[in-house]
């Protein structure tokens, strides 16, 4: 239960005001965490609030692992600075896991004269191999040149790996999930590495037109001895893949600007930049500028709170159910209208027998329920 500290009792009328407490004390950790991203410093009145709140927050904007990196360091109040050191320790293993995990699947390839490149998540960690528990990713994403992505699934495969869902992720017609892949999706089915991590092989960047072989000609040497995009080239693939493929959603904004700042750390970055990219320096900037209309936007932009993170999120489905369909209709409409109306067996197997037409119509009714109210849908590696 949210901030149990100020009201211990589960019962929602334990005293007249309770929800009001909850909004303003979450509020007050929303404040900190834009003055975090920001670059400010931690204010001594962070003693105040409670750990396990202010990680509840944080992982909602998909921030909790840079959070605890960040309330790790010295100037924060020992009341969240010694369990947040604490808990970063898990993130800084499944880093360390997943950078293992990567220079092996890379080397696999490079042996078999595959050449491939890290991007997104798995890119940003192999910047930074010294410190890699500041930002969680579930998996690698690998761009591989185009003409070599079969052999590259094949050697996967001639490793014995297994798909991420092995029987398939069912669709909404009971299918397997890898058959759900049309022909305009940029990366194949993923499959599950030894120590758990799944890789995806790209034939390209998401919602890009950068080419292989300028990525390949750009790219720099890591830490690890895996090569990565340049800084350049990394900001336009996180640009797009935020603000074109998953349509500014509220836990990828914020965890974008945390990643531009590492990724501007590393050295600056020049030259031609896409409408994403200029966006994205422009709300990294306006979150640090002084306190006025531009700061207040961008933190609005980048950490909603309240009213503005419903209506981002309702948006947000919208725009990705379009996506969905509009991918259905260009390339697999028998597919798109087994998701209208699924077959018999599987409405009987996920939402109950029904004897008359009045109750398959009621029960397809309770299913559009879901999927309207709920935003819920089964997709690729989707869940009920």
């Amino acid at each position: 239960m949210f901030f149990a500290t100020i009201c211990q009792s589960k019962d929602k009328n334990c005293h007249p005001g309770c929800s009001e407490l909850k909004m303003k004390d979450e509020r007050r950790v929303v404040a900190l965490l834009r003055d975090l991203v920001a670059g400010g410093t931690c204010p001594r009145f962070a003693e105040n609030f409670v750990f396990s709140d202010v990680c509840d927050v944080a992982s909602r904007y998909a921030l909790l692992p840079w959070c605890l990196t960040r309330l790790s360091a010295s100037d924060v109040p020992d009341a969240l600075r010694l369990p947040a050191a604490a808990a970063a320790e898990l993130d800084l293993i499944r880093g360390t896991l997943l950078l293992h995990d990567l220079r092996d699947v890379v080397g696999w390839l490079a042996q078999a004269g595959i050449r491939s490149i890290p991007i997104k998540g798995a890119a940003l960690l192999a910047m930074t191999p010294d410190a890699p528990g500041w930002r969680h990713t579930e998996d690698i994403d690998l761009l591989v040149e185009p003409e070599m992505v079969h052999a590259a699934e094949q050697l996967l495969q001639g490793r014995n790996l297994p798909l991420v869902h092995p029987t398939g992720a069912l669709l909404v017609d009971g299918s397997p999930a890898e058959l759900g892949y049309v022909s305009d999706m940029h990366h194949v089915y993923p499959r599950r590495l030894p120590r758990g991590t799944p890789v995806e092989l790209h034939s390209r960047p998401p919602e890009s037109d950068l080419r292989w072989q300028e990525l390949w000609a750009h790219a720099v040497e890591s830490g690890i001895g895996v090569r990565v995009p340049s800084p350049r080239h990394q900001l336009e693939i996180l640009s797009r893949h935020v603000f074109r493929h998953h349509y500014a959603q509220v836990p990828m904004v914020a965890r974008h600007c945390v990643d531009v700042k590492a990724i501007l750390s590393t050295s600056p970055v020049e030259g031609p930049m896409s409408p994403d990219v200029r966006f994205s320096l422009w709300l990294v900037r306006a979150l640090s500028a002084p306190p006025g209309p531009e700061r207040w936007l961008a933190q609005r932009l980048a950490l909603p709170e309240g009213t503005g993170v419903a209506v981002r999120d309702r948006i947000m489905f919208v725009f990705e159910q379009n996506e969905r369909i509009r991918r259905d209709l260009k390339h697999r409409p028998a597919f798109l209208l087994r998701k209208l109306l699924p077959h018999e067996a599987f409405m009987e197997q996920e939402w109950g027998a029904a004897n008359s037409p009045w109750q398959k119509t009621l029960r397809h009714g309770r299913r559009w329920k879901a999927l309207l109210m709920d935003a819920k849908s089964r997709g690729p590696g989707g869940s009920p």
